[in-house]
């Protein structure tokens, strides 16, 4: 795999083609990437121990037009090995736990983090993206980006954005990376982490040259690093912390430590109790779903034992749907198979795609307790939206 990302498939070279691939009218293109400050809800998240960050995801209008950019574009990019984070690979996941197994047994560690990564991502960088490494006609570079920013930068929770993020340093990251590589130390990046390591311990010009080399590239596209979040560790400090985005890369594969197993542990009780005393609950369905979640993150990490046991406690307190919801399940099926059959629904829409497989999820939860009802309402949504149901990834 190449160092640096390479686009194998012709460049395009107008709008005309560009609205062929993407399947969009050419007219609605071009007034959709001349709108887009409409395009989007803004809010706020504030995760646990976090700083609260703003969140900008796009309209349906807009979404569906980036997931096309994804799919038929970004997507055919071949990404060098480094890149980790928003990254479809069949092959290898690009995800985080991958991520740390590049830094496995380190004797030296260090981990950096770009301050306001996708917010520092500007117009212009985005344009350079299209024209330089896709090599696509200044007009249609112009379209993409104009569909791919918001105010003059990529927003964060866009569609596109985590693929931008990716590429934003084509031109010279991998220079980097080499210089680095020479020197005997690896290199990853997840989005806005980056994680340098060394099988040696690394002396104290060594890390500043190395730190240097990063920082530069960062300064070069008008970034900077966050000084409060930079940790260098050495093999036999016992504040070490040995981790590379979360997870503990201390010994020869990546492990969670003791003290996060207990917490996935004390979720699943969690959802014992909880179950007992309604296991219909919309708190307890999303309680259930993401530790269950965690639970499969425990597998990922070798922990297979663990996960097992886990996994027999969480089948015994499935969330449930009562007659009540079964009911209200019913009928959102029911109409929404009226209307594909009277045309009245686009089979193509994202927001139909949404909605059907929320559906068909929603009615494996109903097939707990009402099994026969499930499958008659599952058939009835496969007979009508079978290219939703076979292809949900599309």
């Amino acid at each position: 795999m190449a160092d640096k990302p390479y686009y194998p498939c012709s460049s395009i070279a107008h709008i005309e083609t560009l609205s062929a691939m993407l399947e969009v009218n050419e007219n609605l293109l071009l007034e959709r990437s001349k709108n887009t400050s409409s395009s989007y809800t803004t809010f706020t998240i504030s995760p646990p121990s976090k700083k609260s960050r703003e969140v900008s995801e796009p309209k349906n209008s807009l979404k569906e037009i980036q997931k096309r950019i994804n799919t038929r574009i970004m997507a055919n990019v071949i990404y060098p090995k480094y890149l980790m984070g928003g990254i479809r690979d069949d092959e290898n996941k690009r995800d985080y736990i991958n991520n740390s197994k590049i830094h496995l047994k380190p004797e030296t560690l260090i981990n950096l983090d770009i301050e306001n990564f996708f917010p520092s991502i500007k117009e212009h960088h985005v344009r350079n993206v299209f024209k330089q490494l896709f090599k696509f006609s200044e007009s249609v570079s112009e379209t993409l980006t104009l569909l791919t920013i918001l105010d003059g930068k990529v927003p964060q929770g866009g569609c596109t954005s985590t693929y931008l993020g990716n590429l934003v340093f084509f031109n010279h990251e991998y220079g980097v990376v080499s210089e680095l590589r020479n020197h005997g130390i690896s290199y990853s990046r997840l989005l806005d982490d980056i994680t340098l390591s060394s099988k040696r311990r690394l002396t104290t010009d060594e890390k500043t040259w190395a730190i240097s080399r990063v920082a530069g590239m960062i300064s070069h596209y008008g970034m900077k690093m966050h000084e409060g979040k930079t940790r260098i560790e050495h093999r036999g400090s016992q504040k070490a912390k040995y981790e590379v985005t979360g997870a503990w890369v201390k010994h020869g594969e990546p492990k969670i430590k003791k003290a996060e197993r207990k917490k996935v542990r004390s979720a699943v009780l969690s959802c014992e109790t909880m179950y007992k005393k309604s296991p219909y609950s919309s708190d307890y369905h999303s309680t259930w779903n993401k530790t269950s979640g965690r639970v499969a993150q425990l597998g990922r990490f070798n922990h297979k034992s663990e996960e097992k046991k886990l996994r027999v406690r969480l089948k015994k307190v499935l969330p449930l749907y009562d007659d009540s919801q079964c009911k209200t399940l019913e009928v959102k099926t029911l109409q929404i198979v009226r209307k594909r059959k009277r045309n009245k629904i686009s089979i193509d829409s994202l927001g139909t795609r949404k909605t059907v497989l929320k559906l068909y999820h929603e009615l494996g939860i109903m097939a707990r307790t009402k099994k026969s009802k499930s499958r008659k309402l599952k058939s009835m949504l496969k007979e009508n939206f079978r290219q939703i149901i076979s292809n949900p990834y599309c």
